[in-house]
């Protein structure tokens, strides 16, 4: 029996470009940040852990939006909820920037490095194509010598500095385009979560708007051809307690009582039966709104 394969379509330069610096952002300048973060810890606090060195700051990594997104990556539990050290393999560049620019007392100059980084894999979160121009991805590469060089001054260890050089080395390699395929379509995947978060949180905002002024009229109301429309289309939202979008429809139900059965459904918001009309200056919002095991 003949078996149907797929060739990969040719690469542009500008793909290439994009696949570089994606990689030389997750996995260079990760590694870089994570030594960074460890000899920061040490400096200022020589004889503890990471672990203890968190725990310690806890209240200022785990304040505001970001800091609750990442208080179980910062805090990981075991399937006891005991406590187990973090691991920071599986931090992103968003929590090492921002553990490093709210509890490390860095200086204006080392801020602006770790900035660096932090508004370049940004950039490339939010690009509309996977593709990079040729002189924005040679400025990139230019200025991250800077960066570097800066850095590897504080860390003070040629060892790591060669090993960096060498994965910098392998990313100027000619690139397999089944790997450029890869972060094409991860970068596909992302921007349309993105635009899935963004049309939810405009909605939310809409809604908060309106509740501030009055305007929100909320109805439990449904009639059969609603029900019908709902079985079809079941109109149920989770959000995570960032009030980002988490899943929808029957996926959002099942996820919402594994929260509740774990004792877990805290802070999270659980939209159910929502149809959301607008008629002139007024919401309806016919559904309720869960949250903390409350009906709202």
């Amino acid at each position: 029996m003949a078996t149907a394969s797929f060739a990969s379509v040719a690469c542009c330069k500008e793909e290439e470009n994009f696949t570089r610096m994606q990689m030389t952002i997750k996995k260079v300048c990760h590694k870089v940040l994570r030594e960074y973060l460890v000899k920061k810890v040490y400096n200022i606090a020589p004889s503890v852990s990471i672990d203890h060195f968190l725990a310690t700051n806890r209240t200022c990594l785990t304040r505001g939006r970001y800091g609750r997104l990442y208080e179980k990556r910062y805090f990981p539990l075991d399937a006891n909820n005991q406590p187990i050290p973090t691991n920071l393999q599986d931090w992103d560049i968003q929590m090492l920037s921002f553990t490093l620019n709210n509890c490390c007392n860095l200086s204006q100059a080392e801020t602006d490095d770790i900035d660096f980084i932090k508004d370049k894999r940004n950039y490339l979160c939010h690009l509309g194509k996977p593709e990079v121009a040729d002189h924005l991805y040679t400025a990139f590469r230019s200025a991250l010598v800077g960066t570097f060089k800066r850095m590897f001054s504080f860390l003070g260890n040629s060892k790591f500095e060669e090993e960096i050089k060498e994965d910098l080395e392998t990313v100027d390699n000619r690139l397999p385009e089944h790997l450029v395929d890869f972060y094409k379509a991860s970068h596909r995947e992302n921007v349309e979560t993105l635009e899935k978060f963004d049309i939810v949180q405009q909605e939310l905002n809409n809604i908060r708007s309106e509740i501030s002024v009055g305007k929100i009229i909320a109805k439990n109301c449904r009639n059969k051809q609603e029900e019908e429309k709902t079985r079809k289309k079941p109109t149920k939202i989770l959000l995570t307690p960032d009030e980002l979008f988490h899943s929808f429809g029957f996926e959002a139900e099942a996820a919402y009582v594994k929260l509740v059965d774990k004792g877990e459904q805290k802070d999270w918001f659980y939209f159910e039966n929502i149809k959301i009309q607008r008629h002139r200056e007024c919401y309806s919002l016919r559904g309720r709104l869960f949250r903390n095991s409350k009906s709202f």
